[in-house]
């Protein structure tokens, strides 16, 4: 089974950016990434506000959200990101919050493919 990533990149806290390919999640509010990915960009972890998400298998997942630029294409947008407490989040998970209110997201199975058009 082909699953749909997005290819974006995160701004480090020293102003750099690197690269990421999350899972696009429609379902998922947030866009949530590991502990580590947190400590590669810069960001310390608690500094950011604390929440708990709810997986769609009903876990906790303890999180801290981060205000961050992320760019998708050549479009660059500011979201709220949060990174779980643990390194168990795989490649990531690329959410709506920010993201589908900036971007029309289209997702093709047959092709294999993940669009993002446009800033809305």
């Amino acid at each position: 089974m082909l699953l749909p990533l997005a290819k974006i990149s995160l701004k480090t806290f020293a102003g750099d950016w690197i690269d990421f390919a999350p899972l696009v999640d429609s379902g998922a509010v947030v866009s949530v990434f590991n502990r580590s990915d947190s400590e590669m960009l810069g960001y310390e972890l608690v500094t950011g506000r604390y929440c708990e998400l709810v997986s769609a298998s009903r876990h906790k997942i303890p999180c801290y959200v981060h205000s961050i630029e992320m760019r998708i294409g050549t479009e660059v947008i500011r979201s709220d990101v949060a990174f779980s407490t643990r390194d168990d989040m795989g490649s990531g998970y690329l959410g709506r919050v920010d993201v589908f209110d900036n971007f029309a997201v289209c997702l093709s199975g047959k092709k294999n493919e993940t669009r993002f058009a446009g800033t809305l």
